[in-house]
């Protein structure tokens, strides 16, 4: 969602900060469940939004497991394009596939968890 504001914020064309989401565009107003536990959807989404060599892909879990995320940082690192994961799960630094890694310790959720 914060990719929408870039254009009016900074006066940049739509097509320099693109955000994709598991789920695509229904999941920023509803829930799809299961959308991302699919790293080949993550690496489908890169290469749809056609990431080249002189890219960068951001990847955000709060987990740092999410196979979506993972998926789609893979497929962009093997395209050549640079790679940041953002994450609050310092155990999980070691496997992250990223350049870049921000990993902030800011303690335990209020609400952590999906239920069932």
């Amino acid at each position: 969602m914060d990719a929408s504001e870039c254009p009016p914020t900074f006066g940049v064309s739509p097509s320099l900060v693109q955000g994709i989401i598991a789920g695509g565009r229904r999941a920023l107003v509803r829930s799809i469940e299961g959308a991302e536990d699919r790293s080949s959807d993550g690496a489908d989404a890169v290469k749809k939004k056609k990431v080249g060599k002189r890219d960068v892909v951001v990847g955000i879990a709060a987990c740092g497991l999410t196979p979506f995320v993972h998926g789609a940082l893979i497929q962009a690192r093997k395209i050549g394009a640079a790679t940041l994961f953002v994450t609050c799960a310092p155990e999980t630094r070691k496997h992250l596939p990223a350049q870049i890694i921000i990993n902030p310790v800011v303690g335990p959720e209020v609400v952590t968890g999906s239920p069932g």
